[in-house]
């Protein structure tokens, strides 16, 4: 392979292996977290143990496949028993709480325009008698 197609789109500040596994880490927790699946979640194998780890706290069925030495692939289907993990339905809860409030919000914002447009159109009523 050339050098030119071994770089990175993006390259990291920290080149460090555990400036990397966190990377990998991350982007799966994040994925499972919202209850994502996904086939073929390319990894360095040095981080599997990890991997095992954050699929087990989620609570979803996954396969890990080494594609060769350096590397594996993830997939993961996530909670097939229909069983929502903590920190999906916490997610998910604070997601709702967010809307309601924004649908409070507006709703006061309506109510409130509304009340001054009553008063207006009365005001008016009377100013023009």
């Amino acid at each position: 392979m050339s050098d030119k197609q071994s770089k990175l789109l993006m390259p990291f500040i920290d080149e460090s292996p555990a400036f990397t596994h966190g990377f990998e880490c991350g982007q799966v927790w994040e994925q499972l977290r919202y209850g994502k699946k996904f086939k073929h979640y390319l990894f360095h194998s040095s981080n599997i143990e990890q991997m095992h780890s954050i699929c087990e706290h989620f609570k979803c069925r996954y396969d890990i496949i080494p594609y060769n030495e350096d590397w594996s692939h993830l997939t993961v289907d996530v909670n097939p028993a229909g069983k929502e993990s903590e920190s999906t339905r916490m997610s998910r809860e604070v997601d709702m709480q967010k809307e309601y409030t924004r649908g409070l919000w507006i709703g006061l914002i309506v109510g409130t325009v509304s009340v001054i447009g009553l008063v207006l159109i009365a005001t008016y009523s009377l100013w023009k008698k």
